[in-house]
């Protein structure tokens, strides 16, 4: 599952007799966008032993404090990967050289985007393995992977290469979403962590921050400066609220 979401938009480029060029662009749009995972990752590698602990004690206390956890992690990559799209533009003018190279930082941008799954995926993983429930996960991948290669030979002749970026987001949100409705599941669910929303919340802050990619610097910096104020401001009511405390209904 993981192959057919990670490497077939190559094969199916290459399939639809793609052109090397741009075949390459992708490659290295996407290869950089991915380094965000190296970011997402170590935070899943974290805090995974508190939430097999957390699944172990089974208390509302502990169920509470896990999906605390979900949270902070979650607005964490949000505001992280909202302050990265922001500026991937300028970090392609410096590191990069190649000037048709420098062009696939839009594609970098959906792909450091699509990391925002990795928080709900985190909690669900580890839940779903401290149940022994894990028959769940190849069927999620697998079909998730299909639905990227499908997406891909549908449109990447009418729409190019970037939009390979999109299906590897859409198939990435399926494969992040649909556990939380499989009937197993449901049948050991402890949590309502609303990933719909959570869904709504990252589409809207790619597409306000893929739209808003090529502003002059200045208004970057105020946005970054706007960024940094809303997340001060964000941990203030929430913490004013006890919304980090009281997540039953949140």
């Amino acid at each position: 599952g993981h192959y057919l979401l990670n490497s077939s938009d190559r094969i199916v480029m290459d399939t639809l007799k793609i052109p090397v060029t741009k075949l390459g662009l992708y490659n290295f749009g996407y290869n950089i966008g991915n380094y965000f995972q190296i970011f997402g990752s170590a935070i899943g590698i974290a805090i995974s032993p508190y939430y097999l602990q957390l699944s172990k004690n089974n208390t509302k206390k502990s169920h509470l404090t896990a999906k605390k956890i979900t949270y902070i992690v979650q607005i964490l990559m949000l505001f992280a990967s909202a302050f990265a799209s922001l500026w991937m533009k300028q970090v392609f003018d410096i590191l990069v050289s190649n000037e048709s190279l420098k062009k696939a930082y839009d594609i970098a941008i959906i792909i450091v985007i699509t990391q925002n799954f990795n928080p709900l995926r985190f909690y669900f993983t580890n839940f779903v393995v401290f149940h022994e429930k894990t028959s769940l996960f190849w069927k999620i991948t697998f079909i998730g992977g299909i639905i990227n290669v499908a997406l891909n030979f549908l449109l990447m002749k009418t729409y190019g290469i970037r939009i390979a970026a999109v299906t590897t987001y859409i198939s990435m949100f399926f494969i992040t979403v649909a556990g939380f409705y499989y009937k197993q599941y449901k049948e050991i669910k402890k949590l309502n962590l609303y990933p719909l929303r959570w869904f709504t919340t990252s589409t809207l802050v790619l597409i306000i921050f893929y739209f808003i990619k090529d502003v002059d610097i200045q208004s970057k910096i105020f946005i970054s400066i706007g960024l940094i104020f809303s997340f001060i401001m964000l941990y203030i009511f929430a913490r004013k609220k006890d919304y980090l405390k009281n997540l039953e209904n949140v």
